[in-house]
């Protein structure tokens, strides 16, 4: 492979025989003090942005390719978000094959302390800490954000998703 000259963002792959998929592997070095940008890994929370890790091919809409990704977590973690989970084993969370559009707009929140709210149909939350001492044990603090619920119903007449997910990170 070689990168573009003047494309930073693409790269150019030879393959001596027509293919069907290309498999990937990536690992991301991220910020760990706030005056290097924004810190979305920690000891024991992390926030997955798939559109930090994702290659396409030149030439086809978002929509036309589907993706599937699998999460390896360290021990004990657990993950959350928009993307259904369709497996685990150990620490590895396997997520189900959608386009890059829908792919790209659900990132997860995964970590080591987590609580689950369900909020109404089809509309929860999932609430990751750095402690388990910072997860949420009054219902007030929760209520705030299940509220949301009803002034998006009142303001739009409805719901223009079948499920969501609030995902909702304490941290220093």
């Amino acid at each position: 492979w070689a990168r573009d000259a003047e494309d930073v963002f693409a790269f150019h792959i030879e393959c001596e025989e027509p293919i069907d998929h290309l498999t990937l592997r990536f690992q991301q070095m991220t910020p760990t003090s706030k005056n290097h940008g924004r810190i979305v890994m920690g000891a024991s929370m992390a926030r997955l942005q798939w559109a930090n890790f994702i290659l396409y091919p030149e030439g086809f809409a978002p929509e036309q390719i589907t993706v599937s990704a699998l999460a390896i977590l360290p021990n004990g973690w657990t993950a959350d978000g928009a993307l259904a989970q369709i497996a685990q084993a150990g620490s590895e969370v396997t997520f189900a094959e959608v386009d890059l559009t829908r792919f790209v707009d659900s990132p997860i929140l995964c970590g080591e302390h987590c609580a689950r709210v369900q909020f109404a149909k089809g509309v929860r939350a999932a609430i990751f800490a750095d402690k388990a001492g910072q997860l949420p044990t009054v219902q007030e603090h929760i209520d705030v954000h299940a509220r949301l619920v009803g002034e998006v119903d009142e303001l739009f007449g409805g719901r223009p998703f079948d499920e969501y997910v609030f995902l909702l990170s304490l941290s220093n």
